[in-house]
């Protein structure tokens, strides 16, 4: 009964995920565990900086504004030993569901 019950919810977690990545198909280039991190806690973009990397290429971090940490004012790119920072002309609102 009870492997019954894990193997329903992780069909149920799957398909979760499955709608999710249908919905913004760059989470088709992450795990599940890094999906469900995404998910939970991307109400707080700063806790998903590590992230980036596996949605956006030549995305390595961004950063916040210092007054408000939901407003992203310049991006970073590592490749190797070199990096580059683009600096936005308008900065960019991080809000609402990372999926939207």
């Amino acid at each position: 009964v009870l492997l019954a019950g894990l193997e329903t919810c992780q069909k149920s977690l799957e398909s979760y995920l499955e709608g999710k990545r249908h919905k913004f198909p760059r989470f088709y280039f992450t795990s599940d565990p890094v999906l469900l991190k995404i998910l939970s806690q991307g109400s707080d973009p700063e806790t998903i900086q590590d992230d980036f990397e596996k949605l956006f290429d030549s995305i390595s971090r961004v950063t916040f504004a210092r007054n408000d940490r939901k407003k992203i004012i310049d991006i970073k790119s590592v490749a190797g030993q070199s990096q580059e920072v683009v600096q936005l002309q308008t900065p960019v609102q991080a809000q609402g569901n990372i999926e939207d």
